[in-house]
């Protein structure tokens, strides 16, 4: 992760540098080839950027299926709950009771 921070580092303080420099090259009509260490620094960081979201693509994708599963499971168990007779008042005073329990044991004095 250093290396990728050193790399973004670089790039940003070559991005300033070529900025600063373009009154320079209008002045003296230098080419932008003159500018090789700029490119050089973004391929550097290219390179860390990438690897980096290489190694996360299958991490990453996991979590987001876990949970949006997570979704389907409280919607898909709620329309089953439902389709049963399933009273909400009365599972709504039980959450309610379970609630005052858990906040009394729970506070501190």
């Amino acid at each position: 992760m250093k290396e990728y921070m050193d790399a973004l580092e670089g790039m940003s303080n070559e991005a300033v540098e070529y900025i600063r420099g373009i009154p320079v090259v209008k002045t003296f009509q230098q080419t932008v080839f003159s500018f090789e260490r700029f490119y050089k620094s973004i391929k550097n960081y290219e390179k860390f950027a990438l690897g980096y979201t290489d190694k996360m693509r299958i991490p990453m994708t996991g979590f987001t299926a876990f949970v949006n599963s997570i979704f389907i499971f409280l919607i898909g168990s709620m329309i089953i709950l439902v389709l049963n007779g399933f009273n909400v008042s009365r599972f709504t005073s039980r959450l309610y009771v379970l609630c005052n329990i858990y906040t009394n044991t729970c506070s501190c004095n």
